[in-house]
């Protein structure tokens, strides 16, 4: 299961609602581009790209290093969001590469900072 929500406020929000299924794309760290092209209101977010589809036709971006087709299994409301609960029905891992990753209003990487040593043997834990 996979769990986003929608702001109410959201252009977009009536057509997430009304969806039975779509798909979630996880973009690689050097897609920050193409995030920002779908982060921006009131742009033709898809212009320019080349888009495949899925059997049910679930739009799809073809260089995402993994692709979900999911069904809306319930909605929530949260306020000012509505949360959705999806079921994955299909996925496709394209290419091995660091996830594109945005916390705190700005894009971030996994890799630990350079001055955080790593140690050689996981510690072990001992005294349950």
């Amino acid at each position: 299961l996979v769990l986003f929500s929608i702001a109410r406020s959201c252009l977009g929000f009536e057509g997430w609602i009304s969806a039975k299924c779509y798909g979630i794309n996880v973009l690689a760290a050097h897609q920050a581009e193409l995030s920002n092209q779908f982060a921006h209101a009131l742009s033709d977010k898809w212009s320019g790209l080349k888009v495949e589809t899925d059997h049910s036709g679930v739009p799809l971006l073809p260089n995402a290093i993994v692709r979900f087709v999911c069904e809306c299994e319930c909605r929530y409301d949260g306020g000012d969001h509505v949360i959705l609960l999806s079921r994955v029905v299909a996925f496709d891992f394209a290419a091995e590469a660091d996830p594109l990753c945005f916390f705190a209003g700005r894009y971030r990487s996994l890799a630990p900072e350079p001055d955080v040593s790593t140690p050689a043997e996981p510690a072990l834990f001992y005294g349950w």
